[in-house]
């Protein structure tokens, strides 16, 4: 729940948007047990379309901000990609040498 809750943290930070709504489901794929303070947070994978389908009016309502939004996440997403690449060749992460910003 900790590392679910840094994700979202990291990707209010990228949007940089507070009316745009984000979720930050812990799906379940399997059958696990969770504590009982957990389990209200965990979406079992078979209910996910459903819990998804919910929050379509929210999606609606988001309009062009969800659009700008998402692409700052694709950017931010490239850069992170690029930069473990160049990471692991030991490189800077790109012609400038300039660092991703931190997650």
């Amino acid at each position: 729940m900790r590392q679910n809750a840094a994700h979202m943290r990291a990707v209010r930070r990228v949007i940089d948007d507070a009316p745009v709504p984000v979720r930050g489901y812990v799906v379940s794929a399997g059958a696990g047990r969770f504590a009982p303070r957990l389990a209200r947070a965990i979406v079992p994978a078979a209910e996910l379309r459903t819990r998804l389908a919910g929050d379509a009016a929210l999606q609606r309502r988001g309009g062009v901000k969800l659009d700008a939004a998402w692409s700052r996440l694709v950017a931010a997403a490239a850069e992170g990609v690029a930069y473990r690449a160049a990471h692991a060749t030991r490189r800077p992460a790109g012609a400038d040498g300039r660092m991703p910003p931190p997650f």
